[in-house]
């Protein structure tokens, strides 16, 4: 009998299934920032490229870039791809181009799906030998989708403050259920979400300037993208929902959740109440 592991199938079929988002993505962001350059604050930068194609040429100028050229590309990388003002915009433009379905990050959603498939599967579920080794596989195909599903809808509630716009349930229609109950299963606070998004931009800069041929520079720029990853997590910690359930506000309004940092004993969030000075992120709508 020829061993196959269970955890490098997982990592086979995962890495088929992102390759295949990106590659649809690239098109679509392409396309969308041409039609949308207008409208899009400084989109005259995207020049109908996808972030992927502006990543593999920041990537080329880093490789052998002065002091000046890595600072430009810090500076774009920071203040307008991965960390823009307006509450993220310029990345949220892209979940739009993407339709909210980026590809995978592995920060967030690969550890929750090969946890999801181990309960069900074995090394032996996939042995070569093994009669059922096809229609597992399909099911393991099937579960890195349904796994796709969830970042989706974690983006989307993203995209609107982690409040759970009107008619979401359509974007989703065979499962928005079992999303929500993996979600509640899996006890991510948006806290979570919000830090594991910032490893993943963060580890993004680092795979640029890692690159660069001057040592010297290779490491001012790599602690620089380590202290923005810091500062961006403090930051973070100042919000005063990130102790809620990524699902919160599909059961409470927001209102309520104005109501209970205000009352001496709030019901909803138990015995710890967070404290009025810190910041509130208001859902999209607030803002208009």
């Amino acid at each position: 009998m020829i061993f196959v592991s269970l955890d490098d199938v997982v990592k086979e079929e995962y890495g088929i299934y992102s390759s295949f988002v990106r590659d649809k993505n690239i098109q679509r962001e392409r396309d969308y920032f041409i039609m949308n350059s207008q409208t899009i604050p400084m989109g005259e930068i995207l020049q109908g490229m996808s972030f992927e194609e502006h990543f593999a040429h920041f990537m080329d100028a880093a490789k052998k870039g002065n002091d000046k050229d890595l600072n430009h590309i810090f500076m774009l990388l920071e203040d307008f791809f991965l960390f823009s003002n307006g509450h993220d915009m310029i990345f949220k433009k892209k979940l739009v181009a993407d339709g909210f379905y980026p590809a995978p990050i592995d920060e967030l959603i690969y550890p929750l799906l090969k946890k999801a498939i181990k309960k069900e599967y074995s090394n032996l579920s996939v042995m070569l030998e093994n009669p059922n080794r096809k229609p597992n596989l399909k099911e393991i195909q099937n579960i890195i989708s349904t796994y796709g599903d969830v970042q989706s809808l974690l983006f989307l509630l993203y995209y609107y403050d982690f409040t759970f716009p009107n008619g979401w349930e359509k974007l989703f229609p065979d499962n928005h259920q079992e999303l929500i109950n993996i979600l509640d299963g899996s006890e991510i606070k948006i806290g979570d979400f919000l830090n594991l998004l910032i490893d993943y931009k963060c580890r993004v800069m680092s795979g640029i300037f890692d690159i660069t041929t001057d040592p010297i520079l290779k490491e001012k720029y790599l602690k620089k993208v380590e202290a923005l990853k810091e500062t961006r997590k403090k930051e973070t910690q100042t919000f005063a929902h990130i102790g809620l359930p990524v699902t919160f506000f599909l059961n409470h309004t927001f209102k309520e959740y104005l109501d209970t940092i205000e009352s001496e004993s709030p019901v909803i969030l138990g015995n710890k109440k967070p404290k009025v000075t810190q910041k509130i992120i208001l859902p999209s709508d607030y803002n208009n």
